[in-house]
């Protein structure tokens, strides 16, 4: 018979070809199932991206007008090649349901000093029901909220780190930089590549890029960018882990 993979459904689904390969992609946006109803003669397995929410961006206090960017959320993938690949994930009909989480940003800090932006949260993969810590329960921590400024004035604000690259898609998109931070007396810090946001501006959705902290006087942080889970799986002609 002809390669065939498996049956499954949930998130927004796209084919593509990857040299003799052929993949479906399954991009979770939201929270949702991702539900198998048949195996096929390829390997039952899935490579993984799992990206949690950013860290929300630091408040500027009235005296001291600068604050930290919000981190970039916790990136976590077993997709072949990647430097971070985790083990193979073998995935059946029985149970067959899949919980994906998508991790929310984290909110930027919005009164009084001292308050730093709130985490990102978490997101995860992993068969329904099965109890963290397993390795069946694939999990990316939110990334940490910006601080507000409590001391002297520094000399210039950072930078947000940069995120990662994945071809899990087909193509190759940065996700989880880090969110710049903002001094009203220098310039700004901007957002690393992948989705963190420049001082004074939002992580993008979807991404897990951390928030800008403000350089405006006594004025709000900027929230971290949603995360994403995305999974893949062969179709015809590859063979996965």
């Amino acid at each position: 018979p002809p390669p065939s993979g498996l049956t499954a459904t949930g998130g927004i689904i796209s084919d593509y070809t990857d040299g003799p390969a052929v993949y479906r992609a399954h991009i979770f946006t939201s929270s949702g199932t991702f539900d198998v109803t048949a195996l096929g003669n390829l390997p039952a397995a899935v490579e993984y991206l799992v990206v949690a929410g950013g860290g929300g961006g630091g408040y500027a206090q009235p005296t001291q007008v600068m604050a930290g960017g919000g981190g970039a959320g916790g990136l976590r993938t077993n997709l072949t090649g990647h430097p971070l690949a985790g083990a193979a994930y073998s995935v059946s009909t029985s149970p067959g349901s899949y919980t994906v989480t998508v991790g929310a940003g984290g909110m930027g800090a919005f009164s009084a000093p001292n308050v730093r932006g709130a985490n990102g949260t978490n997101s995860e993969f992993y068969s329904t029901p099965v109890s963290y810590p397993s390795t069946l329960r694939i999990r990316s921590l939110g990334g940490g909220g910006g601080a507000s400024v409590a001391g002297a004035t520094g000399s210039a604000s950072g930078n947000g780190g940069n995120g990662l690259a994945s071809s899990i898609t087909g193509s190759a998109v940065t996700r989880a930089g880090g969110g710049g931070g903002g001094d009203q007396g220098s310039s700004d810090g901007s957002g690393g590549t992948g989705g963190g946001g420049n001082a004074d501006a939002a992580g993008t959705t979807n991404t897990g890029g951390g928030g800008g902290g403000t350089g405006t006087n006594n004025a709000q942080g900027y929230n971290g960018g949603s995360g994403v889970v995305i999974l893949r799986w062969a179709t015809a002609d590859a063979t996965i882990g």
